[in-house]
């Protein structure tokens, strides 16, 4: 009886580490999508800017190749419409989704 109670002890106090395990993995992952989330706002502007002039000089430079040059310079401006007027606090969100996911998958 005492054997066995041991044992049951043993797996409660491997159940609690493995918890607090996964309670201090969750919360880094918190962490780490709000700092992705933070990056991407911080840099999406800049790029979508960039994005903006290159399609500029692109209608620039090259008149002559005036449909496809407008289609790629097209692209890069809506690209970069796109990026300067996202958000992106969802990121932090996905990041916790998919480590959730990927946690279940390793349980099953």
């Amino acid at each position: 009886m005492l054997q066995i109670l041991s044992y049951k002890n043993d797996q409660l106090s491997t159940t609690r580490h493995r918890l607090a395990s996964i309670a201090n993995i969750s919360a880094k992952t918190q962490e780490i999508g709000a700092t992705a989330t933070k990056k991407a706002n911080e840099a999406a502007p800049v790029i979508g800017e960039k994005m903006k002039s290159l399609a500029s000089a692109i209608r620039e430079k090259a008149p002559r190749l005036a449909t496809s040059a407008s289609k790629v310079a097209d692209g890069l401006e809506s690209a970069s419409n796109y990026l300067q007027e996202k958000k992106f606090d969802h990121l932090g969100e996905d990041i916790q989704a998919f480590y959730h996911l990927r946690l279940a998958l390793s349980c099953s």
